[in-house]
């Protein structure tokens, strides 16, 4: 299998609903389900090309029917998530389009969270939900938005510094900790910025 440089990763979370995130899974040049969500994904007729993780939950059956070519890995001291990102990593891959992150299992939700943040120096990751998309940065980036558009900075790391421009509640090298100081801040037009010390997450609404 020719591996192409941006991937689609599908986790076993709740899958969207919104019809645009559905066609842009089901026109990705791989994607790739980790472990159950192959179910769950073929279930609504989107074949994925690959499955990873240790496979105890993806339907073996569905495997063959399908020819899905499917990746073993052991490994308990990791996530299906972390042993994928791993296998994208030696792969190449250099972005990351990632749905299934949050629903159905609320630690699950947050330890997606925790990975995103973990690998946001590694590779370039977006997850969507219905509601939101989310962005692990660890640096300097712009980001294309909508005047309005809800707008919230979280980290896990002791601190980080964070500027911004163009938001409503502008951050000059604000101290932000794990905390809900700096959520529910708005976009006042068509992109904003954001500049960090630290790794953070970028939550934007989708409209």
């Amino acid at each position: 299998m020719e591996i192409p440089k941006h991937a689609t990763l599908v986790l076993n979370g709740q899958l969207p609903v919104n019809k645009t995130h559905l066609a842009f899974i089901n026109d990705s040049s791989i994607i790739i389900a980790a472990d159950g969500s192959l179910n769950h994904l073929i279930q609504n007729k989107i074949i994925p090309h690959l499955v990873i993780g240790d496979l105890d939950s993806a339907d073996k059956g569905l495997i063959e029917k399908y020819n899905v070519q499917s990746i073993e890995i052991k490994d308990q001291s990791k996530t299906d998530f972390e042993k994928i990102l791993i296998w994208c990593l030696e792969k190449k891959i250099q972005k990351i389009s990632i749905f299934g992150i949050a629903g159905k299992d609320e630690d699950h939700h947050l330890s997606n969270l925790l990975t995103l943040n973990k690998f946001s120096q590694k590779i370039l990751m977006e997850a969507f939900t219905d509601n939101y998309i989310i962005t692990p940065i660890a640096s300097n980036q712009k980001f294309k938005s909508f005047k309005n558009q809800t707008v919230s900075i979280m980290t896990f790391e002791k601190e980080s510094l964070v500027q911004s421009k163009n938001l409503f509640y502008e951050l000059n090298h604000t101290k932000i900790t794990p905390s809900n100081f700096s959520i529910r801040n708005k976009s006042m037009g068509n992109q904003f910025e954001i500049e960090t010390s630290n790794k953070v997450l970028i939550f934007q609404e989708i409209n």
